[in-house]
């Protein structure tokens, strides 16, 4: 049998940890969710280690079945130890059973202590429904500040102890970093380094050439950057130094607290990327139960805005595919309808969508779907730059703000706005141009003799363009003098052009834009006399430019039938 390969004994397949002597390892992966992380067992013939045992009942009771197995063949202490005490890593840390009774449980100092006064800020159990925190006893600390220049034994109380020792690694740049390790009954040593940034109790976890980093990987993602004790600072420097124990001690695999391994290549580029987001992120705001509510609905509300720009977006494609195969351009037809998944998308949006239902039924971290709305988020993003020109400039810009303004969002960082001087009689007029416009195909003899690709790529953003005001009446009623006053001009025009778009194509054959002052305000109204707006445009899509308008000091001061009012600034 080659070395490392697996075996498998008795309810569990197992692993040799190469670097360790008689040390092997049973996984626990996954499908990464914020429900519950991975787990591991470590084996050697002395003790037993648990890594994480996570949130899931069915989980917690394999691995309890697998103790009991171990145990009732050779009798020996079993450690229990949390990366971090976040709810998803640490909900079962006191359910983890074996015959005998020898279970300890061991964490940080401050995991520890979050978890004895069920902190629910800190282990963010804010975050799961009904969540219980775990209240079991951790009998043992690390990187505790009152021993940490002491070796100290972890007695299990039946004559078996195991000898925690403190020291430091002096990495590349000459600074020290804190280190702990517990000596195994072969000699070797499980090894801790604190690796704050995620969460101020983190610790990377080493045996062998294996390295347990726990939610490192994840710290600087989307809606995870900002959770309670998130510290931006902290997470580079832990970067740095799990990047030099990758590179200096020998490392083959890496483990995290959600989704699969990695070797150790992989997870250095992994750490990269995440040191460069980390440090280009600055101050951000904390997600809490409050702000993830909020990011939930505005995530919700835009799934149904982005599924209609894509809709809209993959129909100007597939049609300007065919029609340019009609028109002997297949090649670049058929580039055209390569450089959208829009198969892939589709499929993404209604696994979405079928996740949303689940999540009204199910006990999920509301958190859940602001990731997962991210993750279908970031594929309409791809589609968009494939698309490009031929989506239409206005409707891609439009559609790029609002992913913009999501990912910002979810990402806690303050959502962008210019705030400034501006005619709404203007607005309002450029709004109408803007909808109307047509593409330029340019001087068509200077386009033919520059190249094929050119004459294909301009033939394509004149086929790909729809008049949606084709049948619509479209006007303009504005104040007799200049309406100047404040506002962030591309977002009402975002929300005024979306609301337009959406009466026209509802049927309505007549739309009006109009400027008014009601004494103290400047607002623009959008009126149509043969059309219901309110069947046109729902409450989500309200909701949605609400927020969007709030954020550039605009509102929408009502929405009825026939008419929505968009409120701007003071007259000036």
């Amino acid at each position: 049998m080659r070395a490392g390969a697996p075996v498998r004994e008795g309810l569990a397949e197992w692993v040799p940890i190469p670097g360790a002597r008689n040390a092997h390892l049973c996984t626990f992966i996954n499908k990464p969710s914020l429900v519950t992380s991975n787990a591991f067992v470590l084996r050697t013939p002395f003790e037993i280690v648990v890594i994480d045992p996570g949130a899931s009942e069915e989980q917690k009771d394999r691995i309890n079945q697998i103790l009991t197995e171990l145990v009732s063949r050779r009798p020996r202490p079993v450690l229990v130890l949390l990366t971090h005490c976040h709810h998803d890593h640490s909900c079962h840390a006191g359910s983890i059973e074996a015959a005998g009774g020898m279970v300890k449980r061991m964490a940080h100092i401050v995991a520890v202590e979050a978890l004895h006064r069920r902190d629910p800020t800190l282990t963010v159990a804010e975050l799961y429904p009904g969540a219980q925190i775990c209240n079991a006893r951790f009998d043992f600390c690390v990187f505790d500040p009152g021993a940490l220049s002491l070796d100290r034994w972890i007695d299990f109380g039946t004559g078996v102890r195991l000898l925690m020792k403190r020291d430091a690694a002096e990495t590349a740049d000459g600074k020290s970093l804190a280190r702990q390790a517990v000596q195994l009954g072969t000699g070797d040593e499980l090894q801790f380094y604190h690796t704050p940034g995620h969460s101020p109790d983190h610790i990377a976890i080493r045996m062998g050439r294996h390295l347990w980093l726990g939610d490192l990987p994840f710290a600087a993602n989307p809606g995870l950057a900002g959770l309670a004790g998130w510290d931006a600072a902290a997470l580079v420097r832990s970067i740095e130094n799990m990047i030099w124990l990758i590179d200096t001690c020998n490392i083959d695999i890496c483990h995290t607290g959600h989704g699969r391994s990695l070797k150790a290549e992989a997870m250095r580029e992994v750490l990269k990327r995440v040191h460069r987001e980390c440090s280009s992120l600055g101050e951000i705001q904390r997600v809490d139960s409050h702000r993830v509510a909020m990011l939930r609905a505005h995530a919700l509300d835009l799934l149904n805005v982005a599924t209609d720009l894509f809709t809209v977006i993959a129909g100007r494609m597939l049609s300007t595919a065919h029609r340019l195969k009609l028109l002997e351009e297949a090649v670049y037809a058929e580039r055209l309808a390569a450089a959208m998944d829009i198969d892939g998308i589709e499929v993404a949006l209604a696994e979405l969508r079928k996740f949303c239902e689940s999540f009204r039924t199910d006990r999920l971290p509301e958190l859940s779907v602001v990731l997962k709305c991210a993750q279908v988020m970031q594929r309409l993003e791809q589609a968009l730059v494939a698309a490009g020109e031929l989506a239409g400039a206005a409707l891609t810009a439009r559609a790029t703000r609002l992913l913009g303004d999501f990912f910002n969002a979810v990402r806690g960082l303050q959502i962008t706005s210019t705030v400034e001087s501006m005619d709404a009689n203007e607005l309002a007029n450029s709004v109408i141009q803007t909808l109307r416009a047509r593409p330029a195909l340019g001087d068509a003899a200077h386009i033919i003799g520059e190249s094929e690709e050119a004459f294909s790529r301009a033939l394509a953003r004149r086929l790909a363009f729809v008049d949606i005001l084709r049948n619509v009446r479209v006007e303009l009623v504005p104040l007799d003098a200049p309406a100047m006053t404040m506002a962030d001009s591309q977002r009402v025009a975002d929300v005024l052009m979306d609301a337009v778009e959406l009466i026209a194509a509802s049927g309505s054959k007549r739309i009006s834009l109009r400027t008014v002052c009601d004494g103290k305000f400047i607002q623009i109204e959008i009126h149509t006399p043969d059309a219901s707006l309110r069947s046109a445009i729902d409450e989500r899509r309200l909701g949605l430019y609400r927020r969007s308008l709030a954020v550039g000091g605009s509102a929408l001061a009502a929405a009825n039938d026939q008419v929505i009012t968009v409120r701007l600034g003071e007259v000036r």
